[in-house]
């Protein structure tokens, strides 16, 4: 099975959210900084998380998983949402050199507002993002889709609850 590095730059840099998207043990979640020159930060308009927009002058500082196989990388893109976020390879900065890693990016449909840091996104936030992760990746083992814009609502909304 081909494996291949994958860069993160948003909520999936924490890696208890990471292990529940790729179904890994959270020990087994190792992440490098790396960083994607090019690119800046931003927030989702009216969302808690981010996407990244093209920025000559900037750079999209980050986290690189090496060897991501088929299987995560099909998980990956499940939950960052196929109508919104597509995986292409960039060439991103890690370890002393740069290499080729998937990069999730914001289709025609994302809507970009202003700068977001992941320093700064709060515990709290990262609590309901975990547990909206474990709901979606439950639809993903059901087989069943989650990209229908009704549905996200009632998953932030059971996710606050529990």
């Amino acid at each position: 099975m081909e494996r291949k590095p994958v860069f993160f730059y948003g909520s999936l840099r924490d890696e208890t959210l990471l292990s529940l998207v790729l179904g890994r043990d959270p020990a087994d979640v190792d992440l490098e900084p790396a960083a994607l020159p090019g690119w800046a930060l931003r927030a989702v308009a009216g969302e808690g998380f981010p996407c990244i927009v093209p920025d000559p002058a900037a750079e999209a500082p980050g986290a690189l998983l090496r060897g991501a196989d088929a299987r995560e990388r099909a998980r990956l893109l499940f939950f960052e949402d196929e109508d919104e976020f597509e995986m292409r390879p960039l060439p991103v900065r890690a370890g002393g050199g740069t290499l080729e890693a998937l990069v999730c990016l914001p289709t025609a449909a994302t809507r970009p507002a202003g700068p977001w840091r992941f320093e700064d996104w709060p515990e709290p936030r990262r609590v309901h993002a975990r547990e909206c992760a474990r709901e979606i990746m439950a639809l993903y083992e059901r087989g069943v889709d989650w990209s229908d814009p009704t549905l996200w609502p009632g998953i932030k909304a059971r996710a606050a609850a529990r």
